[in-house]
């Protein structure tokens, strides 16, 4: 499966929520991870629940170069320069230490050389934004301030979900965001800015501004704009608040994270999931996998067959983690698997970026 989109660098930050993950793994403490790698965000922090090995895959190469900057940045950094030289809030630091930090970092020669480009084209810039998905966001954040003004601000300066509920009811720009809603949210707008003609194939019956306008309703009256890093790269462009670091970002699962990659190594995969799990090659079995909304691309054909390719792989009471955008989740072959998605039906309800429908499987014995 090959498409334009997947090359270069497309996520820094992330496009998902991974608190639900980290939920999953705390109350299973998997073994044997494998996750779609994106930007290391959502895969790294994983192992942190008893995790003796992570396999972050991706068929983007730079992908995984960024994965393993932010190992060594873990390794390498003190929390507070992790903080600042990602460009998270409360460390706004100099280009010039950004570098002075960079080369701290104990990076393979091709990984180095990669992002001493990178950087130098950013003129030693944060890149948490970098990425197309990031970039594509700042734009729709231009777009937002132009036609909703500074009104949509105040948003963020509610400090309960009962105050912010009250003030989107009467007080927010409806009528303006639902513009930018019917501008910017739609297939040619993504493919033009973002998926250059690999925009997922919706087979929803809601209309692309239907299903945004019902995703974003709910993260606005269910979840505290303060607190959710989506909402603030949509009207701001990047992360205000220190209330919505990523789960990467914050002390306590920072400290973890270092902790545990000195002793639970890593290994980043040039692969699809489907292919390295079927073709699994060590003895100890997956406990958990983490595919992304990555089945949302799959043909026909694959889709009613990847969990039957995945099978061998994985160890009694494996879970695997899908998610699906814009698509009606399939009904592919589940002998061997049990729908336990109801279970985590709290933790899905607050996952704060909310377009994906995220359904949670475990392997059982047939």
């Amino acid at each position: 499966m090959t498409y334009k989109y997947f090359s270069g660098l497309k996520y820094t930050l992330s496009n998902e929520d991974t608190s639900l993950e980290m939920a999953l793994v705390k109350k299973y403490s998997p073994k044997v991870i494998v996750s779609v790698a994106g930007s290391g965000s959502r895969s790294i922090p994983l192992i942190i629940h008893g995790c003796k090995k992570l396999y972050a895959l991706d068929i983007n190469e730079a992908q995984l170069f960024l994965c393993e900057l932010r190992v060594r940045s873990y390794l390498d950094l003190t929390y507070e320069e992790f903080i600042g030289f990602w460009g998270y809030p409360t460390q706004n630091i100099l280009s010039i230490k950004r570098k002075e930090l960079f080369t701290k970092l104990k990076l393979p020669p091709k990984v180095y050389d990669y992002f001493i480009e990178v950087f130098e084209k950013n003129r030693w810039n944060s890149i948490l934004y970098f990425g197309s998905w990031e970039k594509t966001f700042k734009t729709f954040s231009k777009v937002a301030k132009f036609i909703m003004g500074e009104r949509r601000l105040k948003l963020f300066e509610c400090k309960t979900l009962k105050e912010q509920q009250t003030f989107y009811k009467s007080d927010f720009p409806k009528v303006g965001w639902h513009l930018v809603l019917k501008i910017l949210g739609n297939k040619a707008v993504f493919n033009a800015l973002l998926y250059k003609g690999s925009f997922v194939k919706k087979n929803i019956n809601e209309s692309y501004f239907q299903f945004y306008k019902k995703r974003f309703d709910h993260l606005f009256k269910e979840t505290l704009a303060r607190e959710n890093f989506f909402l603030q790269l949509c009207l701001f462009g990047e992360i205000k608040f220190n209330e919505a670091l990523l789960v990467e970002a914050k002390f306590e699962n920072f400290t973890l994270i270092k902790d545990t990659l000195k002793n639970s190594p890593c290994s980043f995969v040039l692969n699809s999931c489907i292919d390295f799990l079927e073709n699994y090659p060590e003895k100890d079995k997956v406990d958990f996998v983490s595919l992304s909304d990555v089945p949302s691309y799959f043909d026909d054909k694959l889709i009613n067959s990847y969990l039957q390719k995945i099978k061998p792989s994985l160890a009694e009471d494996a879970i695997v983690v899908i998610r699906y955008y814009l698509r009606v989740p399939p009904k592919p072959k589940l002998t061997g698997f049990k729908d336990i998605t109801y279970q985590f039906s709290q933790e899905i309800y607050a996952e704060k970026v909310g377009v994906y429908t995220i359904v949670v499987l475990q392997k059982i014995k047939e």
